[in-house]
C-alpha cells in the first residue's frame, strides 16, 4: 500500500473525494447510456463492448475513492487482474438464478469472450489516466487549483 498523500489537507482531500465521486458517476451513466440507450452508428460494439472499457474505468475510480492511498497502478492492475478472473470464470456454467439477474449479468456477465480483453487493458489504462490526473491535481503536496503538480505515483 503507497501511502502517496499523507499531507493532503482536508479541503483537498474533500475536492478530490468529490471529483472522483463526479467521475464516477458520469461514467456510471455513461455506461448504463452504452448498454441500454445507444442507437447509433456501431451500436454493435458500443452496446456490446464499450462497457468493457468503462466497467474497468469505474472500478478504478471506485478503489480510489474509497483506498485512496493505495498506489494509482496498483488499483489499476488489480481490477484488470480481478476483471480477468471474472471473465475466465464465465468458461464455468452459472447458476441460472445468478445470470437471470440483471444486476449480476451487468456486474460479471453471461459469456467468455477473448476480445473484452483488449478493451479492459484499454479501460485500466484510462481509469488509470484519470485517477492518476485526480490525485495529481488535489491531492500532491504541491498541488494547486491553477496548475497540476509533476507526477509521483507511476
Amino acid at each position: 500500500m503507497g501511502d502517496r498523500h499523507p499531507q493532503a489537507s482536508a479541503p483537498r482531500f474533500h475536492l478530490y473525494s468529490v471529483a472522483v465521486a463526479i467521475a464516477l458517476s458520469l461514467t456510471v451513466a455513461l455506461g448504463l447510456w452504452t448498454k441500454f440507450g445507444y442507437q447509433g452508428w456501431g451500436k454493435t460494439w458500443v452496446n456490446d463492448s464499450s462497457g468493457g472499457i468503462l466497467y474497468e474505468i469505474a472500478w478504478i475510480l471506485a478503489i480510489g475513492l474509497v483506498w485512496p492511498r493505495l498506489r494509482s497502478r496498483n488499483i489499476a492492475l488489480g481490477v484488470f487482474c480481478v476483471t480477468a478472473t471474472i471473465e475466465f470464470s464465465q468458461l464455468i456454467p452459472l447458476p441460472k438464478a445468478l445470470v437471470s439477474n440483471l444486476i449480476w449479468r451487468l456486474l460479471i456477465g453471461t459469456t467468455f469472450v477473448w476480445w473484452d480483453f483488449p478493451h479492459y487493458a484499454v479501460g485500466c489504462l484510462i481509469g488509470w489516466l484519470i485517477l492518476q490526473q485526480l490525485r495529481q491535481r488535489y491531492l500532491s503536496s504541491n498541488a494547486t487549483p491553477d496548475r497540476s503538480p509533476d507526477s509521483t505515483d507511476r
